[in-house]
């Protein structure tokens, strides 16, 4: 398989890969495909909520600049020459982040800027169903008087987890999981995942079953209204293929300088993290064996997050290898 043509033909399947739209869709059917040509059978188990459906646009000194919406405020249409304006530094609060940013928010329409790459808006995670609050459009940081256009409101819809089986005996499956939605183009942080998970699910021996995910961007919704729904659910053990885990290029890193690494890649490498990110936090509570790698990028969760730019061939390659020399290593000590 060709990592890198996947990773091109997710991209080319929208402007985003949200969660409840029509693209949403469209990349489900997408991988499912790609999943029967591996040999495997495959299913999706839908789910509904409400999604919050918000457009607006940022004007400053009447030139506009690029914006997004931050998910589940208030609902309905708003208009300021004098918005409240407030700073987000990406991962500097936790999880609560976000909401500590909005501590001291208030007006009918704010701004709150926030970027890890320059002139590219950070969009933000916030879990699915109705908020409340000034609504609010996330730019990256600008100077001059800025003018917001804002309409929301909110609509019932519907997603799907993906599962793809692979027979086999010797117990329950390895389960590879992944999540699909995101919100942009999302190369590097979706891409390079979905095409490992793929690759990995073609070359292992069954069983296994494949888990792929929406809701990401809304908390892991998706993967967490699956088990929900799944109390019952086995598995030899999880792979989990989170963000970004094919970066190339500087980006940053939080691994220690002093922790066992992997290989020349520079992957950090602990048997007991002092906590699980995104969608590894809920695989973990099952319970058992857990491989989970999420990376980070500069482009992340921003519209830079581009084919060339956040991920590569090489990088792609070198990652599949790791990837399936970790996972082996992990099944032989079982």
């Amino acid at each position: 398989m060709n990592l890198y043509q996947v990773v091109e033909e997710y991209v080319a399947l929208g402007p985003h890969h949200r969660t409840g739209t029509p693209f949403d869709e469209t990349t489900r059917n997408w991988f499912s495909e790609m999943l029967r040509d591996a040999g495997l059978t495959v299913e999706q188990i839908p789910y509904q909520f409400e999604r919050y459906d918000a457009t607006g646009s940022v004007f400053v000194d009447g030139t506009e600049i690029e914006s997004i919406p931050l998910w589940s405020r208030d609902a309905g249409t708003f208009s300021s020459n004098d918005p409240w304006i407030g700073r987000h530094v990406p991962g500097t609060q936790g999880a609560g982040d976000i909401e500590f940013a909005l501590r001291n928010v208030s007006g009918d329409v704010g701004i709150l800027q926030s970027a890890l790459i320059v002139d590219h808006p950070f969009a933000a995670s916030r879990p699915a169903g109705r908020g409340s609050g000034t609504p609010i459009m996330i730019t990256a940081a600008f100077r001059g008087q800025a003018h917001v256009e804002f309409q929301a409101r909110y609509e019932p819809a519907e997603s799907a987890t993906v599962l793809g089986r692979k027979g086999g005996s010797g117990g329950p499956p390895v389960v590879i999981a992944t999540p699909l939605t995101g919100w942009f183009k999302s190369a590097g942080e979706r891409g390079s995942s979905i095409a490992v998970a793929v690759e990995m699910a073609r070359r292992l021996p069954g069983p296994v079953l494949v888990v792929a995910t929406t809701g990401q961007e809304l908390n892991n919704h998706g993967l967490q209204s699956f088990l929900a729904s799944h109390t019952n659910f086995e598995a030899k053990a999880v792979l989990h293929l989170g963000a970004n885990i094919a970066a190339a290029g500087s980006g940053r890193r939080s691994a220690l300088a002093n922790r066992p690494r992997l290989d020349v890649r520079g992957i950090a490498l602990t048997a007991f993290p002092s906590s699980w990110f995104d969608e590894g936090t809920d695989w973990f509570a099952l319970g058992v064996p857990l491989l989970s790698f999420v990376g980070i990028h500069p482009t992340f969760r921003s519209s830079m997050d581009l084919p060339g730019v956040s991920t590569n061939p090489e990088r792609l390659a070198d990652t599949l290898t790791i990837v399936e020399r970790a996972l082996d290593s992990l099944l032989e000590g079982l």
